[in-house]
């Protein structure tokens, strides 16, 4: 009944309108067919409206289902982020070669309450390298272990170069799933004392010299500074390699060659950077003169200025025990002391 209101409402008047009683169609009007084809296109006209206004009742119909449905739906996605009461968050791990690794993870919860760990899942890439408890057919690294039991944070001994990279963590527990919790690992390594070496073993003054100087088993990337004994920085004259071994650990190797070398320059020292820029090691270089050094040499300044400031400190020593000894003395005579041990006098004659 709606509808068949609808249509009428909206239904356009014809456009010709009806004969009346008294008026009659002049010849074969009656009969003919324009007469007849109007009529037919009104009434079709009509059930194309119908057709239209169902369909747009069908669309709105299945509109509002589908509405109803996303309305369900998201409550139930928002139902289940409300509903996720855990969260866990790791801290990017440094560590040393050779030494054992700490990886700190923590659980992020809504509440104070207790955690079961059912299932632990580490994969470096795409690789799963550690699951506790282990399960066949992972072939995990021996290496890693849990730090603390029912806590998510680990260890790993023995760190080595090829640790490093990017890990997806993943814990199941009796609160839920938190999945692939990303964390990065990297590697340093001290670099061992410089030695150094000259091309010839014997140096002549404004002749051509060659200074060696190598460090090895650092890492990352390290870099050698050179200078004079006056602070003068002459890494720019030098040149740098770097040799990566088995184990990954850099060998660092530089050479500082002179064309004319002064001996006003020596000691040379070698100074080894960490990929940071911050100093490791030195080592100072005392080069052998053919002939000696010159006694104008700075070398020998220096050489002369510690012994004689040893000289001096020996003797400010060597006056202070003896002040020492004469006021003891000096007491002793104004006090004397009743002796019935004769070790004791025995020791006082030999003071």
């Amino acid at each position: 009944d709606n509808k068949d209101h609808l249509l009428a409402a909206t239904s356009p008047a014809p456009s010709v309108p009806p004969p009346s009683q008294n008026a009659q169609p002049s010849g074969s009007a009656a009969s003919s067919p324009d007469w007849a084809n109007l009529l037919t296109a009104q009434m079709a006209a009509r059930e194309q409206q119908r057709q239209e206004i169902r369909e747009i009742h069908s669309m709105n119909n299945m509109g509002s289902v589908m509405f109803l449905c996303l309305l369900m739906l998201s409550s139930i996605c928002f139902g289940n982020s409300s509903d996720k009461i855990i969260d866990m968050e790791c801290q990017s791990a440094v560590g040393v070669i050779g030494q054992t690794t700490h990886i700190t993870c923590s659980f992020k919860t809504s509440g104070d309450f207790n955690i079961t760990i059912h299932t632990l899942l580490l994969k470096k890439g795409d690789e799963a390298c550690f699951v506790f408890p282990p399960k066949e057919p992972v072939i995990i690294n021996p290496r890693f272990k849990v730090a603390v039991q029912n806590k998510p944070s680990l260890l790993l001994s023995n760190t080595s170069v090829s640790d490093e990279g990017e890990y997806k963590y993943t814990v199941i527990t009796d609160r839920g799933v938190v999945q692939d919790i990303t964390f990065g690992f990297t590697v340093t390594a001290k670099f061992n004392i410089p030695v150094i070496s000259s091309v010839p073993e014997e140096i002549k003054n404004s002749q051509k010299a060659d200074l060696y100087c190598s460090s090895s088993g650092g890492y990352p990337a390290g870099t050698i500074h050179w200078f004079d004994h006056t602070g003068t920085n002459w890494t720019s004259s030098s040149t740098l390699v770097r040799t990566e071994g088995e184990d990954k650990l850099l060998l660092l190797s530089s050479k500082l060659s002179f064309t004319n070398i002064d001996v006003n320059w020596i000691p040379f020292k070698c100074v080894v950077l960490n990929s940071k820029g911050m100093v490791e090691e030195e080592s100072m270089f005392h080069m052998k003169m053919e002939g000696g050094i010159p006694d104008d040499s700075p070398s020998n300044f220096q050489t002369v200025n510690v012994a004689a400031a040893a000289v001096v400190i020996g003797s400010l020593i060597v006056g202070l025990l003896l002040m020492l000894l004469l006021c003891r003395r000096r007491a002793r005579q104004h006090f004397p002391v009743a002796i019935t041990d004769p070790e004791q006098v025995n020791i006082i004659v030999f003071m």
